[in-house]
């Protein structure tokens, strides 16, 4: 087989890979030019060479890497101000502050419950980073109710010490549990069962899991720092976006028209 019978062997090759990867909704109709004879070349080709197998498979993995990662960063930037301004949200740290580290969990996941401690750490010691809480409850009734009690004790100024009890409070999250936690917490209890209850808390936890849908979240934790999405329980990724928006410094200001 010559060079050039060989690159178009290989061409077909990705094409058929191609057609394997992005999915089977309908049958692909045969390329111009394809016939059985040729389809058995390149079959041969293939067997023969399967270093061009990996080759089109790595290949188009980073294609869809990087299309994947454009298409979030081009969401990131639509949805910036519901990220990352929205005053629905419970946030702690200067709202001038360099670095916004948006956070999306669930109380019922056990890595949103280990990397609570550093979240608080840098809540407590970065005045360089505001931190924003995305209730995103995705395991069921208990996480709903745990979100629920968090924005209910944040309208009392708690939210912050709710958050805390209930990551850290062990088996089921009724109604009931939750008020005790308010209880505990000092708070005025009849306001709690009042706020508890407020459509308006189920909307601001609706907008979160839709928001999460529209950019990309598929797990807890996410976090959002800048332009990128860190998917898992990772301190040294945070830690390098965190680092990465401090050196890039303040967007310049949008030229004013004449």
């Amino acid at each position: 087989m010559t060079k050039r019978m060989g690159l178009r062997v290989a061409a077909f090759g990705a094409v058929a890979l191609a057609a394997f990867f992005g999915g089977c909704a309908k049958e692909t109709p045969p390329a111009a030019g394809y016939t059985e004879e040729f389809g058995a070349q390149v079959r041969a080709y293939l067997l023969a060479n399967p270093e061009v197998l990996q080759e089109t498979i790595t290949a188009l993995q980073a294609k869809q890497q990087a299309e994947a990662q454009s298409s979030q960063a081009a969401a990131l930037t639509t949805f910036s101000e519901q990220i990352f301004a929205n005053s629905a949200d419970p946030s702690v740290g200067p709202a001038d502050a360099p670095v916004t580290l948006v956070e999306f969990f669930d109380y019922r996941c056990p890595h949103c419950q280990r990397s609570m401690e550093y979240v608080m750490a840098i809540a407590a010691n970065r005045p360089n980073v505001r931190i924003v809480f995305k209730e995103f409850p995705i395991f069921g009734e208990n996480s709903v109710n745990g979100a629920r009690a968090a924005l209910a004790a944040g309208r009392q100024n708690k939210y912050l010490e709710m958050h805390r009890l209930v990551m850290t409070t062990p088996g089921e999250l009724s109604a009931k549990t939750t008020r005790a936690m308010a209880q505990k917490l000092g708070l005025d209890l009849a306001q709690f069962d009042r706020d508890f209850a407020d459509p308006a808390i189920e909307a601001v936890i609706n907008a979160n899991l839709a928001l999460g849908q529209e950019i990309g979240v598929e797990g807890t934790p996410s976090f959002v720092i800048g332009d990128k999405i860190i998917p898992g329980f990772y301190p040294d990724q945070v830690e390098e976006a965190i680092q990465a928006v401090l050196l890039k410094g303040p967007a310049e200001p949008a030229p004013v028209a004449p």
